[in-house]
């Protein structure tokens, strides 16, 4: 695995009705997949679970990734899991 690909997030939770639990993806890495044009990507959790998804924006230049219940019940992650 690239390593520009690869990093340690910690699941959150939006206070909204409309986004959940998600992380939020760093700076660098999110640049590496705008720079091409690329908003959809797999991701792989814990070195676990791999998901198609995409790199949504947080506002001041920021994204995240959603994180849905059943893949948080798999991997048994709670809001503040790494």
């Amino acid at each position: 695995m690239d390593d520009a690909y690869h990093f340690t997030a910690t699941l959150e939770k939006f206070d909204s009705n409309l986004w959940g639990h998600h992380i939020t993806v760093p700076d660098a890495v999110a640049q590496v997949f705008l720079a091409q044009d690329a908003k959809r990507v797999v991701c792989t959790l814990n070195d676990k679970d791999a998901f198609q998804c995409a790199l949504m924006p947080k506002g001041e230049g920021r994204y995240f990734i959603n994180i849905n219940k059943k893949l948080r019940d798999a991997l048994r992650l709670q809001i503040g899991s790494p």
